[in-house]
């Protein structure tokens, strides 16, 4: 799966997956054997070629000792590459000992290393949160602030790594129920994603919608979020597929008016690209939450009962992972108010 997302794999993970299909080969002994041989020379290899420097080479054995592979391991390798293949045995302890090397020079400074980033992007978060709430206390007392604080720190934040920015979202949902939603505390944070990182603003409005059905007592402040991105214009240029990604994310979680609600933000908000089965649902929703208190916008009952059928018909065709769980969701879609 790893490698499929990706054509370049860091070395130590794909020896790792190597020396694993070794020990999961259920061959014939001289199958085990080749395999085995196979995944010990890689590691080798690879990792002495890595650790490599200087104007000359050096042996593999000098390199191997310096980056913590004993010579028994060495051995069997050169065995393996210039001699006869070594016993089954001594190729599967071999392979054991290179996973637990990897374990402990590749895989745990890598969880250390995702421990951290998380550790950052909180503090980043927090330190946000805590400067904000410092600079609306000198505002109340009258006192003059200073954009610089907030304007240095929101570069900060918008500049962490890839994958610091991948768990941006998250975190940061978390913060906003801390924070009541308050999109004026977050707006120069949001300003400043969606000028530089505006994949990472689609994606916290895609983890809203995910906990949008588990944060009941929250939902009319994730709605009023949304809204308050959007009038802001900070949401970019309208995509379909993202919108639509959000509407099924939102149906197929809940129904109820709220979510339908939210739903119609999103298909209204990219309406120029909204097309076929969604246009049919943009249209229901836009008469569903029309104001009652003008006459000229009310929808007659016959508009109403073509409309439902019209749904009906959309709703049958609706393509999800599940067709028949997305549709005993959707047919209570009609049978509200």
């Amino acid at each position: 799966m790893w490698a499929a997302r990706s054509q370049r794999l860091p070395l130590s993970v794909e020896c790792t997956g190597e020396l694993v299909a070794a020990s999961l080969e259920s061959g014939d002994r001289t199958a085990q054997i080749s395999v085995y041989s196979l995944a010990v020379i890689r590691f080798v290899n690879g990792h002495v070629d890595k650790a490599q420097g200087g104007v000359f080479a050096r042996s593999v054995a000098s390199v191997a000792a310096e980056i913590g592979i004993p010579d028994w391991i060495i051995d069997i390798r050169h065995e393996a590459t210039h001699k006869c293949l070594p016993c089954r045995d001594r190729l599967r302890m071999a392979a054991e000992y290179a996973l637990r090397w990897l374990e402990e020079k590749y895989w745990k400074p890598q969880s250390q290393c995702l421990e951290n980033a998380e550790q950052k992007v909180e503090n980043c978060l927090a330190g946000y949160v805590e400067l904000q709430r410092r600079l609306d206390g000198m505002r109340e007392e009258g006192k003059k602030t200073n954009k610089t604080e907030i304007t240095l720190l929101v570069e900060q934040i918008s500049s962490l790594s890839q994958y610091e920015l991948s768990l941006l979202p998250t975190k940061l949902v978390s913060c906003l129920e801390v924070t009541s939603f308050s999109f004026p505390m977050w707006k120069p944070l949001l300003i400043q994603l969606n000028k530089n990182k505006p994949h990472v603003l689609a994606h916290l409005i895609h983890v809203l919608c995910q906990n949008y059905s588990s944060k009941f007592q929250l939902r009319q402040n994730i709605i009023s979020f949304v809204e308050s991105i959007i009038s802001e214009d900070l949401f970019g240029v309208p995509c379909k597929d993202q919108h639509t990604l959000y509407v099924d994310t939102l149906l197929n979680s809940q129904n109820d008016h709220q979510t339908r609600r939210l739903s119609s933000i999103f298909l209204n908000h990219c309406t120029d690209h909204v097309t076929g089965k969604y246009a049919k649902l943009r249209d229901l929703l836009n008469i569903h939450h029309l104001p009652k208190t003008s006459p000229t916008c009310t929808p007659t009952p016959h508009d109403i009962s073509k409309q439902i059928e019209d749904l009906r018909s959309v709703i049958k065709n609706l393509e999800s992972k599940s067709t028949s769980t997305r549709s005993a969701e959707t047919s209570r879609f009609v049978e509200c108010d």
